[in-house]
């Protein structure tokens, strides 16, 4: 009796065992996500806080918003506090990309303090990639300053400039995906 008894305790906590497990397991692998999440939003937000000019041929009363495929920068207007810093305007924000053999770290940095990792892609290789309504393809470089051809029609012809920013990884993975927009040309500083 007292070794059935054994067996069966045996078995119970032999279940019990591999049950906590497979919850931790879960447990690890929910928490993993939501960091995640909590990263791409977090970049999301200060991506999508970049201040670009409208298409009314005064881009240049307004600093540039300039990107390559390793870094943006220019100046922004955060929506909400983030750990680049406190919501409401920044002179100068630059999100930079910098990969190691296993990851790719996003970096911010408002020239106030050093620069904060707010986000981790799990690949190397990434890049900022942009695209407008004018181009035909994704480049891997953006500015807001045009030719003085744009710039004369421009002028006659205002309209509201529209930026697709995306982080692809180096799987070809679209991580981050911001629609960045302009005012209406009429709020620009100096447009009559």
């Amino acid at each position: 009796m007292l070794a059935v008894t054994a067996l069966a305790l045996m078995l119970v906590f032999s279940i019990g065992g591999k049950a906590t497990d497979a919850a931790f397991r879960v447990g690890r692998r929910a928490l993993a996500a939501a960091d995640e999440q909590i990263n791409t939003d977090s970049v999301r937000a200060v991506l999508s806080a970049f201040s670009i000019p409208a298409a009314d041929g005064f881009e240049g009363q307004m600093a540039p918003v300039a990107g390559q495929a390793s870094q943006i920068s220019g100046p922004a207007v955060l929506g909400r506090d983030t750990p680049c810093g406190q919501a409401g305007p920044v002179a100068t924000l630059t999100l930079t990309l910098t990969s190691d053999a296993r990851s790719t770290r996003v970096a911010c940095d408002t020239g106030a303090d050093d620069p904060v990792v707010i986000g981790v892609i799990p690949h190397p290789g990434a890049v900022f990639q942009f695209l407008t309504r004018e181009q035909s393809g994704w480049s891997s470089s953006w500015t807001a300053n045009l030719d003085p051809s744009q710039l004369l029609r421009e002028i006659s012809e205002p309209s509201r400039r529209v930026l697709y920013v995306r982080i692809v990884d180096g799987t070809g993975r679209i991580y981050i995906l911001a629609r960045l927009t302009s005012g209406h040309p009429g709020w620009t500083a100096g447009a009559t």
